[in-house]
């Protein structure tokens, strides 16, 4: 954004139906302009019709020989396909998508919450069949286990989940909710019977860690009165002693808060950090958190958090100041992407977090009917040796899954080899 954009967007920012009705009148002027032609990054793999879904898991098998996807029928409306099942599977090395089973329980953003189960060839996704369940199997195609409950998280010993509840997701931002879902307490605003819920998959037990009525008490101001509560984006850190999630808040005005949470694997205890909002997390090691939130209103930047002093402190970065996904690989180096601008031109960014240099990968202009619900940001992914990127992308016309393969990084430069 430029100033005067950034000076109306705080002004309209507390009013989401205004918000959104300027955004989109502004880039629906602003697309019909020609714009440069972009040449596609060397050594992309597209596949169409196929993608993962949010920018906080690693979708690839920790032998970095499956990546994770969902595939829908590419030949449908969005409207069409969202109302069928989508298909479960993975890409193997060479671009071919291996079917596996279907999920009743998806999303544009984050799919089914497909993920890695442990490190032995295990996965889950959530699934609706009599009733909310997490569904587990290996890349044979075996069916190993259905738990009960929907989950946000697997711990990396693949033993136990965070689950919450998508139900509540479907009533207050439709972009994160499921077509199926368990409706009871949904109506509640802060109900002491839901909140956030540690499922054991051994065992098929679950636990409420904290309710939402609980939630709702701490430490409360205005914008919380009446306002509808709920959890989300929950996230371990790569040795599971930890972990955060998003308690959020949607004011009778129609405003969304959060208040990010970290919480202790053993003892369950939860702590927050003291500042105004956030938007994306990633972690950045085991200690810390890189994450684009505001300290104050108005005074939005990528920021890392060390989840042990609660220290927040700002990310001097060299690309433009906007809200994007990061994740954060070895420590040092970053992959992020940004919203669609006033053009519908979104970038993709690999950062080296030491030094603050950035560098441009992509640039896509992405097609104005993927939008609000059915946008496709990128949601960018390393693989586990930090080789490979991978990113959702609709600069086709199709929403696609796209493979930055053979990618190397220096401490001083990045390339391609």
């Amino acid at each position: 954004m430029n100033a005067l954009e950034r000076k109306i967007y705080n002004v309209i920012a507390d009013y989401p139906w205004i918000r959104k009705s300027v955004v989109a009148i502004y880039q629906k002027l602003f697309s019909i302009i020609p714009g440069a032609v972009f040449e596609p990054i060397d050594n992309l793999k597209v596949i169409e019709g196929c993608f993962y879904g949010f920018h906080d898991k690693v979708p690839w098998s920790y032998d970095n020989k499956y990546l994770l996807a969902h595939r829908y029928d590419k030949k449908k409306s969005p409207i069409e396909a969202e109302r069928l099942p989508i298909e479960i599977g993975f890409v193997k090395n060479d671009g071919s998508f291996q079917a596996i089973a279907y999920s009743n329980c998806w999303n544009w953003q984050q799919g089914s919450m497909l993920q890695w189960l442990g490190r032995e060839g295990i996965f889950a996704f959530n699934n609706y069949t009599q009733h909310e369940c997490i569904q587990i199997y290996n890349t044979s195609g075996d069916k190993i286990k259905e738990v009960n409950g929907h989950m946000g998280v697997a711990h990396p010993d693949g033993k136990r989940v965070l689950g919450f509840s998508f139900g509540r997701l479907s009533k207050a931002t439709d972009e994160y909710g499921y077509q199926h879902f368990n409706a009871k307490h949904v109506e509640k605003n802060a109900p002491i019977e839901d909140g956030l819920w540690s499922i054991d998959i051994e065992l098929d037990t679950r636990s409420l860690i904290v309710s939402l009525n609980e939630l709702s008490e701490r430490d409360t101001n205005e914008s919380m009165t009446n306002a509808y509560h709920y959890v989300t984006h929950t996230t371990y850190n790569s040795c599971g002693d930890a972990y955060v999630f998003l308690h959020r808040w949607k004011s009778i005005t129609g405003k969304l808060y959060s208040r990010l949470y970290i919480g202790d694997s053993l003892t369950n205890t939860l702590r927050y950090f003291p500042i105004y909002d956030t938007s994306h997390i990633s972690w950045d090691g085991n200690d810390h958190l890189f994450i684009y939130g505001w300290l104050h209103k108005n005074n939005p930047s990528y920021l890392r958090l060390c989840a042990k002093t609660l220290l927040v402190t700002p990310v001097l970065l060299n690309i433009p100041n906007v809200d994007g996904h990061p994740q954060v690989n070895e420590g040092r180096f970053a992959v992020t992407d940004s919203y669609p601008d006033r053009s519908r031109i979104q970038s993709l960014y690999v950062c080296n977090l030491q030094s603050g240099d950035c560098y441009l990968l992509q640039k896509s202009k992405i097609p104005f009917k993927f939008r609000y619900a059915r946008r496709c940001d990128f949601h960018p992914r390393w693989n586990r040796n930090g080789t490979k990127i991978c990113f959702d992308s609709a600069n086709t016309g199709v929403r696609s899954l796209c493979i930055l393969e053979d990618f190397v990084h220096t401490d001083k430069r990045f390339k391609r080899m």
